[in-house]
């Protein structure tokens, strides 16, 4: 996996955005596809996802491996490296599970707390307010190399400022539309009754253009070498996420729970945006 994530980072810092696309979505387009397959056969099982999911990830590393061999720099092992990948890491991983847990917390904890229905309506209007989640990813990622390759600290600023200006822009765009055909959107693609999740989709809307922005400014932070800042407006979030779900659930059932949501991508968003402001230097990823 490690080999794999070089080779997607190699080719993304080298320009070559279209093969990095390629291989880095390679897993997840082949087990969508194979997964309309089994649904059109009729074969559509818990244990044929799960076989289905095993053999497209082991596929899509294969095919990344084969295609980036020449690509990577040596095959042995070097603890220098290795230590350097870890302290980097380990000042990001608690972001990535605040961030796992800010967008999944709130629904786990609805099992418990609202009906079967109303979990499915609140899930419904989740994915559709995540739409606008692919921008950001994106943007983000083209970001990365860009901000390590800046020969200044006026560019590096530049280009954060830039890629946060376009993002809230296509995202404030993209929900804008969401919101106005969502009173019709969903109803017409689940049925009428999903007419409750409009008003929970237009909740979230607000927190997911933060996010998106969160994203890019949490990116930039990662490139100057402090994943650590990004990590700490995450687990402020997610703070925010465990202290207040179950009240707002039990007082405005899924619209507690979605305007709890964006209050908290909105608070990180704040956070960052403060953090990103006092950079002056970019530092080493392994510092």
């Amino acid at each position: 996996v490690t080999a794999l994530e070089g080779i997607q980072q190699e080719f993304n810092s080298s320009g070559k955005t279209v093969e990095f696309t390629l291989l880095r979505h390679l897993p997840a387009v082949s087990y969508a596809l194979v997964v309309i397959v089994l649904g059109v056969l009729g074969a559509l099982t818990v244990q044929a996802v799960l076989i289905a999911a095993a053999v497209t990830l082991a596929m899509g590393h294969g095919v990344a491996l084969v295609v980036g061999r020449g690509r990577l720099q040596g095959r042995r092992f070097r603890w220098r490296t290795a230590k350097a990948q870890f302290r980097y890491g380990i000042r990001l991983a608690p972001g990535q599970w605040a961030n796992l847990a800010v967008g999944r917390l709130d629904q786990l904890a609805m099992v418990r707390l609202v009906s079967a229905a109303e979990l499915g309506r609140y899930a419904v209007a989740a994915t559709a307010a995540n739409v606008t989640g692919a921008l950001g990813q994106g943007v983000a990622i083209a970001l990365f190399p860009r901000v390590r390759q800046a020969s200044s600290n006026r560019e590096r600023r530049r280009a954060i400022r830039r890629a946060r200006r376009w993002v809230f822009a296509g995202s404030s765009t993209i929900a804008l539309l969401l919101g106005l055909s969502g009173t019709w959107l969903l109803p017409a693609l689940f049925g009428p009754g999903f007419a409750s999740s409009v008003d929970a989709l237009w909740l979230l809307l607000p927190g997911q253009v933060a996010y998106d922005v969160a994203v890019v400014l949490g990116t930039g932070l990662q490139a100057q070498g402090r994943p650590g800042t990004y990590t700490g407006g995450l687990l402020l979030a997610t703070a925010i996420t465990v202290i207040g779900v179950v009240p707002a659930v039990n007082a405005f059932g899924i619209r507690g729970a979605a305007g709890l949501t964006s209050v908290s991508q909105l608070v990180a968003l704040a956070y960052l945006a403060k953090a990103s402001r006092g950079v002056r230097s970019i530092a080493s990823l392994d510092e």
